[in-house]
């Protein structure tokens, strides 16, 4: 079971591996039973998610208005960008200030190579609990940090999740104030392809220079703790021109695509947060992410899936963006078990810190892998 160390070089088979992360945890109790149901436009995703960078722009960005007002003054801010009163919330976000600012670091960013692409989240809020059809009043939150720039302000991540219960959720035209305690945090240090709170047999360092590569496939289980939404399979001609996500759960699941997708964005994440250190031109990262997605897919052809259990889930509609009409939203959510060859590994390992499928940034297809 050899370790491998960071590459001098950039490598796009194997150097987005070690992006470093940090895991918090924080227990959390509304005032009263909840249900955070999934509709139209909104999911517990979406509000979590909208509500920390309401936050993030409010508390740290160097250019607002807000940075010591009260809580209770930022229900009515935040949703409201006109309301945020920022010059660097004018149109998309723009940091004026990404050398100092907290907030440009924190905020998802944006591609270097392409514009108008936007990288993954470096700031992950999971709550998988507040997904489920029923009320519920005590809650965890996990909250994931992604990046060597995004790690030097982990202190303020933490700090922002506390006061995320004090400002509260909109939920269905109510606030929803809950109380937010630190639970765990795990060290600063690992890379995104290592294993995580998994009692394998292994001895591992915790550094984030190393990493375990085994040479024997590895038994794991993929589980879809949100439901996992697939590309559109069926177009309907009806009266809302809607899309619907299916997925037929008689074949296998396409894992090839899902982690070759995985590939390009983690190489594309990391090389922006390591700009300028990774020697790569602006030029060649397309090619460097392009080279990632090709190695992972045809390393998943060797990949045998050993177990499927799928349910469906029905979302309802969701109003579309680029045009008239909806979208039926029909996801799954279930586990799969696989054998996985020993390159591939700490491929798989990094799902648990990305969302596979559609609408992941609305907290849509999150994974977690165990073995």
């Amino acid at each position: 079971m050899p370790w491998i160390e960071e590459p001098a070089r950039y490598e796009p088979f194997v150097s987005p591996l070690f992006l470093p992360w940090q895991e918090m945890t924080f227990r959390c109790e509304f005032e009263r039973d909840v249900r955070v149901p999934v509709q139209e436009g909104a999911t517990p995703g979406t509000l979590l998610t909208g509500l920390f960078r309401g936050l993030l722009l409010a508390r740290a960005c160097e250019q607002s208005p807000h940075r010591g007002a009260p809580a209770e003054a930022l229900r009515e801010v935040i949703g409201d960008r006109d309301g945020m009163d920022c010059p660097c919330c004018e149109g998309d976000f723009a940091c004026r200030h990404p050398g100092t600012c907290a907030a440009g670091a924190l905020h998802r960013l944006r591609c270097a190579w392409q514009p108008g692409r936007v990288l993954p989240p470096v700031v992950r809020l999971s709550a998988p609990l507040l997904w489920e059809d029923a009320p519920v009043r005590s809650w965890e939150l996990v909250v994931s940090v992604l990046g060597r720039g995004p790690l030097r302000h982990r202190e303020l991540v933490i700090a922002l999740a506390q006061e995320l219960g004090e400002v509260g959720l909109r939920v269905q035209g109510r606030v929803e104030r809950f109380s937010v305690e630190v639970s765990s945090v795990s060290p600063p240090v690992g890379c995104v392809g290592e294993s995580r709170g998994v009692d394998d047999g292994v001895k591992r360092a915790p550094a984030s220079d190393r990493l375990w590569l085994p040479e024997t496939p590895q038994r794991l289980l993929l589980a879809f703790a949100t439901p996992l939404l697939l590309p559109p399979r069926t177009r309907l001609d009806g009266a809302t021109g809607g899309v619907r996500r299916l997925f037929d759960r008689r074949s296998e699941l396409d894992l090839s695509q899902l982690l070759g997708n995985l590939a390009f964005d983690l190489c594309a994440l990391d090389l922006e947060d390591r700009t300028p250190e990774s020697g790569a031109r602006v030029g060649d990262r397309r090619a460097l992410c392009e080279a990632a997605r090709v190695f992972v897919e045809e390393a998943a052809r060797e990949l045998d899936v050993l177990g499927v259990q799928l349910g469906g889930v029905d979302l309802g509609l969701r109003a579309s963006r680029s045009g008239p009409g909806a979208f039926s939203l029909q996801g799954v959510t279930g586990f799969v078990v696989v054998r996985c060859p020993g390159p591939l590994v700490p491929w798989v390992r990094a799902m648990s810190h990305w969302r596979a499928g559609q609408l992941g940034s609305k907290g849509f297809g999150e994974v977690q892998v165990w073995g």
